[in-house]
């Protein structure tokens, strides 16, 4: 990971138990023109305000059950974690989990809202990965991890969705066939306080993402341009919508140059724009009202981390 005073990219994943449209298209509008762009891990300066990771130690024999810090209730059953020989490991296991609600989570860890074309609303995300003794392990065959998000606003009919890379360097996801159909149960969080959930089971680790795909229509393309963008690097490019959502946009032709497919029309948004000149930051806010055939110029200006952030959290 380079360092920076703040370069636009992105923690490493980290992860939105939110309504969230995406409209990237992942293997799209064609390769950028400009030499390869892609979005780079945000670097975390130590005060990033940040609650999406943490680590569980437990007894594989033990299995592991109760809530993570942002509410998802994870359980996992015992001796579920195999060495690579197949075998079931006697002892503990280090699981490192990223938790993501917020569409400011969602720009820091370079994740979009998308399977291929499709947009989605969003329930919840994790990342997953076990370890024992610094050695990646993984679950056993025919084992289920079961993750519960609890339900905002008006339950949906949610599925499974696993990480993918898109060609840009950003995740989107891809539709999991090898989970069980979720349901929604009443259940009580962390403070005891019963709350319905959505429980979505999986038999992998890394990205997992409780999802529905968005019908709202008519869609357009939505194209970005910045000014004077030869100027600058590492620069990353968002779409964040007002109702609970966010996209990353893929980059077009030239350099610099940024596009969606598939964005509802009339939704309003924020253009958010983070980039570096002279190992100074420079960003833009624009909110927007999408329209048909969209082509919007924004100029971006000096702003350090810490305002940067907290306009970002702004739109959460």
């Amino acid at each position: 990971m380079r360092k920076s005073n703040i370069r636009i990219g992105i923690i490493l994943p980290i992860l939105l138990g939110f309504i969230a449209y995406g409209c990237i298209n992942d293997y799209p509008v064609g390769p950028p023109s400009y030499p390869y762009q892609p979005y780079n891990p945000y670097p975390n300066n130590g005060n990033n305000n940040s609650n999406t990771q943490q680590t569980i130690e437990f007894r594989n024999s033990n299995g592991f059950s109760g809530h993570l810090n942002q509410g998802t209730y994870l359980n996992i059953p015992a001796n579920a974690f195999v060495n690579n020989n197949g075998q079931v490991i006697d002892g503990h296991i280090y699981l490192t989990i990223n938790e993501i609600y917020k569409k400011s989570d969602m720009f820091l860890s370079a994740i979009s809202t998308v399977s291929d074309t499709s947009l989605l609303q969003s329930g919840g995300m994790l990342y997953l990965s076990a370890t024992q003794n610094n050695t990646t392990v993984s679950l056993k065959s025919g084992v289920h991890i079961l993750a519960s998000f609890p339900v905002n606003g008006t339950p949906l009919n949610m599925q499974v969705f696993n990480g993918a890379s898109s060609s840009n360097g950003f995740t989107s996801w891809k539709l999991n066939a090898d989970t069980v159909n979720n349901y929604i149960v009443l259940k009580k969080d962390s403070t005891g306080k019963a709350g319905y959930y959505y429980n979505m089971y999986s038999s992998g680790l890394n990205w997992l993402n409780c999802d529905h795909f968005n019908t709202q229509t008519p869609t357009t393309t939505v194209k970005v341009s910045v000014a004077n963008s030869s100027l600058f690097s590492g620069m990353t490019c968002a779409l964040v919508y007002q109702v609970n959502s966010e996209t990353m946009m893929n980059p077009d032709t030239g350099k610099y140059n940024f596009m969606i497919t598939g964005s509802p029309v009339g939704l309003k948004a924020t253009i958010v724009v983070f980039a570096q000149k002279n190992y100074a930051n420079y960003a833009a806010f624009v909110p927007v009202t999408i329209t048909s055939n969209m082509l919007q110029t924004v100029t971006l200006s000096q702003m350090d981390e810490n305002t940067f952030k907290s306009k970002l959290r702004a739109l959460d």
